[in-house]
């Protein structure tokens, strides 16, 4: 199963649920619980799986919309020259500067 995901925006919603607030969206979302529960009792296929899953999603953002204060965070947007490559030479990289630590560390305690 492959859930997709289209985000493009690079700033995302974080309510704020420090002052309370879960019982009205308690209350309010209760109301939407029977038609989402005959959402998900008639899903046969995936693509339903994946509609049914994303109108569960947008009706949690909806009903959190109302109750909850909203404070934006921007994203830390993908680095899109980093890759696989680079990790594994920065991280070759670094073992070769502990090895080099290790054997000046060793030979100034046999100096001295």
């Amino acid at each position: 199963m492959c859930l997709n995901s289209n985000i493009s925006s690079l700033s995302f919603a974080r309510f704020k649920r420090a002052h309370g607030g879960n019982c009205k969206f308690v209350n309010l979302f209760k109301s939407k619980v029977r038609a989402l529960r005959n959402l998900i009792s008639n899903i046969s296929n995936e693509e339903e799986l994946n509609e049914t899953t994303r109108t569960i999603q947008l009706e949690i953002h909806i009903t959190c919309k109302q109750v909850y204060k909203i404070k934006r965070n921007a994203l830390i947007p993908n680095v899109t020259w980093w890759n696989r490559d680079f990790q594994r030479k920065k991280e070759e990289s670094k073992a070769l500067a502990r090895r080099l630590q290790k054997s000046r560390g060793e030979s100034a305690t046999k100096l001295f």
